[in-house]
């Protein structure tokens, strides 16, 4: 009798369906991870992380380092622009310190406890929006609002060589002679003379200890309109190597780089209560006023 072919094929069938079922087992089987592959794995991805992160932060700070740089140029260029307009003569640093206090280089203010308006000061007419722009790695360090008020707020991280460029009083011996910067033919080696630079200063109170903008980077030694005597008084430093180690410097003669710091403050604490060294806050140079503009 002959048997019916449809259950031989229905046979075959369950006999194919059980092979596939098999081997798609079989596969996943073999093609899944470890445990301790899957270790690895996550190992060299950990170790790959460690490598990026940090070269990815480093360009990322030379990138910062590059356009402060570029903004230090603005500010000499509109500096030399301001002269071009002034018969000569540079931006004053604080042309109303001793009265009013309201004037900055960098801004005008309404009282002494108010903010510096950034688009009012002797530079703003010379940029594009009427405001100078800030060091993008300045935010990183300073602290907003709080104790520090309005003390030199609006200066976007740069301070100004006040004592030889933003004042006349090297020129003439007048220590209240402020009304006016120093004259461009004045500026014995402009190359080698600094205007601008990254700038910051530590404070410290019941707060803890902060930086705060700082409108002028100062000499490493006071000057009241005389030469530095022999036995100089040193000032607290302000210039802020804060680009991995490095600060911007505009020269009088618009050219920027930048440098490591050479010395700090002498002293650890200053008058304002923070440890300058601590944050990178020093000069640049030998110690005495030769790059700020003493022969």
């Amino acid at each position: 009798m002959v048997q019916p072919i449809y259950g031989e094929i229905d046979k075959q069938r369950q006999a194919d369906c059980g092979l596939r079922r098999f081997s798609l087992f079989t596969l996943r089987s073999t093609a899944a991870f470890s445990l301790i592959e899957l270790l690895v794995v996550v190992a060299i991805i950990a170790l790959l992380v460690s490598i990026l992160v940090p070269a990815l932060t480093q360009a990322s700070e030379l990138a910062d380092k590059t356009l402060c740089a570029t903004n230090l140029h603005g500010l000499a260029l509109a500096n030399c622009l301001y002269a071009g307009a002034h018969d000569g003569f540079f931006a004053p640093g604080a042309s109303d310190i001793y009265t009013a206090n309201a004037m900055r280089w960098h801004g005008w203010r309404a009282t002494v406890n108010d903010p510096f308006d950034p688009t009012k000061g002797p530079l703003s007419p010379y940029f594009q929006d009427g405001k100078m722009k800030e060091c993008p790695s300045f935010k990183d360090f300073i602290e907003t609002g709080g104790p520090s008020g309005a003390y030199e707020s609006g200066t976007g991280g740069y301070g100004y060589n006040n004592d030889y460029v933003g004042s006349r009083v090297r020129w003439t011996g007048d220590s209240d002679d402020i009304t006016s910067g120093a004259r461009d033919t004045e500026i014995p080696r402009p190359a080698s003379i600094i205007m601008f630079a990254d700038t910051a200063m530590a404070r410290g109170d019941s707060n803890g200890e902060y930086l705060i903008e700082e409108s002028f980077v100062y000499p490493p030694y006071m000057f009241y309109g005389e030469p530095v005597i022999a036995a100089p008084i040193p000032y607290f430093p302000t210039m802020h190597f804060r680009h991995n180690g490095l600060a911007n410097i505009a020269w009088c003669d618009g050219h920027v780089d930048s440098a490591e710091m050479s010395f700090s403050y002498p002293y650890g604490k200053t008058a304002y209560g923070g440890y300058p060294e601590r944050w990178n806050i020093g000069w640049y140079g030998p110690q005495d006023n030769s790059l700020f503009g003493e022969p």
